[in-house]
């Protein structure tokens, strides 16, 4: 049987690598570059398989595509489906619109609802999206929408003693 061809990887290309094992936000990006570090090492394609639960086809898939896009094969390529409501570039321009005072763009409010933002969206971009886009959007960013608290404060120090834990 052929040997297979011995995989060269540059001090650049593994930090890169390296860079993207540890931080990439999708864990299959994460495995793919941890998959060729293991290569680059000097592990058999049959080995890394076993490690990764993968076929070795699979590896070997990843192994060409990296040989011919480098580090940016790594990444997943689009699917079929249905394309996203926003852009990245909007998602994040929304998460960064909802860390504002909505007084800052006319509205006589001190918070942002669904609504408001769902509104903003159509006003900026022309694009008519739900508030189940909007909350997910939201999420992907780490930020989270609820409804506001009201909570009642008193300069009192007493005030829990005399309110009862209720007011805590």
């Amino acid at each position: 049987m052929p040997r297979a061809k011995e995989l060269v990887v540059s001090q650049d290309e593994r930090v890169k690598l390296e860079e993207l094992s540890r931080t990439d936000s999708s864990p299959r990006v994460r495995d793919r570059a941890r998959m060729i570090l293991c290569v680059a090492d000097g592990m058999s394609r049959s080995e890394v398989a076993r490690v990764f639960r993968n076929g070795r086809r699979t590896v070997m898939r990843k192994l060409d595509r990296f040989r011919v896009c480098g580090a940016e094969g790594l990444e997943d390529r689009p699917r079929c489906g249905r394309l996203p409501a926003l852009t990245r570039e909007q998602a994040k321009e929304l998460c960064s619109l909802a860390c504002q005072a909505p007084e800052r763009h006319g509205y006589l409010t001190t918070t942002w609802t669904l609504a408001l933002l769902v509104g903003e969206v159509e006003k900026l971009w022309g694009l008519k999206v739900t508030d189940d886009t909007i909350r997910r959007e939201l999420h992907k960013g780490k930020l989270s929408y609820t409804s506001p608290k009201l909570h009642l404060h008193s300069p009192d120090p007493e005030y829990v003693k005399k309110r009862g834990a209720w007011s805590a």
